[in-house]
């Protein structure tokens, strides 16, 4: 519980969280996810529901720590909440 969670780990726990089964085979969308295979079917599934874009063009930065920042809008777009709209700009 206080270890840190990288983009790759959280692919899995969000994909399992929401019901989102992971894709197999994979279609090697990311192009950096060597020696993160155990993670590819989950990572491109969340790329498939529009929860996230990688962070870069076909990159997906697995390793990474995921930040407060990113998981607040991967669960933001997983489970469809709607984002805050300021009352002077409906």
């Amino acid at each position: 519980p206080n270890d840190l969670v990288n983009r790759a780990q959280m692919a899995i726990f969000l994909c399992a969280g929401l019901g989102i089964p992971p894709v197999a085979p994979p279609a090697h969308y990311f192009l950096d996810i060597a020696g993160y295979e155990w993670a590819e079917g989950y990572i491109e599934a969340i790329f498939n529901e529009g929860i996230t874009a990688g962070c870069g063009s076909n990159i997906f930065c697995p390793g990474e720590n995921i930040t407060r920042a990113q998981l607040a809008v991967w669960l933001t777009v997983g489970l469809g909440l709607d984002t805050y709209r300021h009352p002077m700009n409906p």
